[in-house]
């Protein structure tokens, strides 16, 4: 009623609870499936081997079962690549990513070397983990971001952007953008396609990070 529909899109379970039954939570949310409540459902946060489970209890007990996944992902955080990616085009489920832009060490506003902009998350609330999240490779990864985004004529946001929605494993990027500005910014991320040179350093800089940044 607060949301002045009457039904939700997309309802989410956000992490996956050890303390329940999984069957118990699949049987509660085909119940709201069915009584029209919510059209479909997906997971946030789980493994592989968790969204693995979920379906083949729904298949079991005939219960619909989850449309998507949301993981974080980035060039700083490339987790999902073994094992979520192939079982997201396995099961044709849609691969929903958050913190594209590693909670904005991505979006252009840090380079290494340099203090976080006065004001900004790094620089308040994270800033005692700010050198050491930019040292090594994260580092190399942003300085090789910025370069090339110069090189193609795109913000390291666009360009960080565009990398994640290259993979066809990904359906949407939530960028998480607070301002107008920042908003326009990772637009700019859509609408054209990578180069296969850049994908590749970009990949090759990157291949090494399974850091979690969200």
């Amino acid at each position: 009623q607060r949301l002045d529909t009457d039904h939700i899109d997309v309802y989410l379970v956000h992490v996956y609870d050890p303390t329940t039954p999984q069957e118990e939570t699949i049987r509660a949310l085909d119940d709201l499936v069915r009584s029209g409540k919510v059209r479909y459902l997906g997971c946030c946060n789980y493994n592989a081997w968790q969204v693995c489970r979920a379906h083949w209890i729904a298949d079991t007990i005939n219960a619909v079962p989850f449309m998507c996944v949301q993981n974080p992902y980035s060039l700083l955080n490339r987790r999902l690549e073994p094992e979520m990616f192939g079982l997201v085009g396995e099961l044709k489920v849609g691969g929903m990513v958050y913190s594209p832009l590693a909670v904005g060490l991505l979006s252009g506003a840090y380079v290494p070397g340099r203090p976080a902009p006065a004001g900004s998350l790094w620089a308040t609330r994270r800033k005692d983990w700010f050198d050491k999240a930019m040292a090594g490779d994260v580092g190399e990864v942003i300085n090789t971001l910025h370069r090339l985004a110069a090189e193609v004529g795109k913000t390291p946001a666009q360009l960080a952007i565009a990398w994640v929605l290259s993979h066809p494993e990904v359906t949407v990027a939530i960028s998480g953008a607070d301002t107008v500005a920042q908003f326009d910014d990772v637009l700019g991320g859509v609408g054209w396609t990578l180069d296969p040179e850049v994908r590749r350093q970009l990949d090759e800089v990157s291949a090494a990070l399974t850091m979690v940044l969200d």
